[in-house]
């Protein structure tokens, strides 16, 4: 066994394709039980976390020599998922778009919600969007904890905040002037209470309003 670092935009799903594991063979291990119990969301990871790579157990398969044998192996997917709204607020719905991500291209059309819902390769790390004559460029896999971090979530709530249309900057600091306004507005939207700050119920409501 051997323990892998997490790095910035990694998750469980590339850690697991990049050792050439199942998600859940990892995560279930023994020497991962403090993480999974950290992490409620083990696709949701913050560098620095520490994530045990248990030892390989080799298949042995018999077949015939002088002949040409194939082996196949299938990549796994992870759904993204975005909502798209107009300027006022509603959803962009039974719009056409097309989807591109780590060399595969599909093509679809928004649901009733707004909603773009397609799978990708886990190891796509970037993805374009097109859609009524627009090119959004989207990052995938780049979500920080709201919790049980160093910086105390406030990447994780600037990212989200991001996401759902508040303007954040690039400050992680929490203490910010551009932070503390977009939680506020946030809170406000949500008829939380107004405070600036990132309490247990505006984390909750982030996660919530995010979907992850």
């Amino acid at each position: 066994m051997h323990t892998h670092l997490v790095q910035q935009g990694e998750s469980l799903a590339t850690i697991a394709d990049r050792y050439a594991f199942d998600r859940a063979t990892i995560l279930d291990h023994p020497d991962n039980a403090e993480l999974k119990k950290k992490r409620a969301d083990p696709n949701v990871l913050f560098p620095g976390d520490k994530v045990v790579i248990p030892d390989r157990e080799l298949k042995r398969v018999e077949v015939p020599t002088g002949k040409r044998h194939s082996f196949k192996v299938r990549l796994r997917k992870l759904e993204l998922r975005v909502v798209l709204l107009d300027a006022m607020g509603d959803p962009i719905a039974g719009e056409a778009y097309v989807l591109e991500a780590a060399g595969e291209r599909v093509e679809g059309t928004t649901t009733g919600k707004g909603e773009v819902k397609e799978l990708v390769k886990s190891d796509a790390r970037e993805a374009t969007l097109t859609i009524q004559g627009r090119t959004l460029l989207l990052a995938c896999s780049c979500i920080d904890p709201l919790t049980d971090t160093p910086d105390e979530g406030a990447s994780g709530a600037r990212e989200r905040l991001r996401n759902l249309g508040y303007a954040v900057g690039e400050t992680s600091d929490l203490a910010h002037g551009s932070l503390r306004t977009a939680l506020a507005l946030f809170q406000h939207d949500t008829k939380l209470e107004v405070t600036g700050r990132l309490d247990d119920a505006t984390r909750s409501k982030l996660a919530e309003a995010h979907g992850s």
